[in-house]
């Protein structure tokens, strides 16, 4: 049971996913501030997608996207015992709800 390796995996894809919608300046990601949040989290700096990519086609690169695999990275982490992970990203997603609702 590697909690831990999965949530990291996790949120290196949550990681992506917030990069191309603030690539694609989504109204819903303005003013929240999730790559400190992420980089609080990790030492390496992802990669961010291609500009010309399509992966913007998927349900998954979209803010509802993102608030789903954040949500399943934060359960990695809780049963990893990395609470305090798990508290930061809690955060970045209350932001994303308030902002979205």
């Amino acid at each position: 049971e590697n909690h831990v390796e999965a949530g990291m995996a996790s949120l290196h894809v949550a990681f992506l996913i917030a990069e191309h919608l603030s690539s694609m300046k989504e109204p819903e990601m303005e003013g929240i501030d999730s790559q400190t949040v992420f980089k609080s989290l990790t030492p390496c700096d992802a990669e961010t997608a291609n500009e010309e990519d399509t992966t913007h086609l998927s349900q998954l690169f979209s803010v509802k996207g993102l608030i789903m695999r954040l949500k399943e990275t934060i359960e990695f982490f809780l049963r990893g015992t990395l609470y305090e992970f798990g508290v930061k990203l809690y955060a970045l997603v209350a932001q994303l709800l308030e902002r979205n609702h």
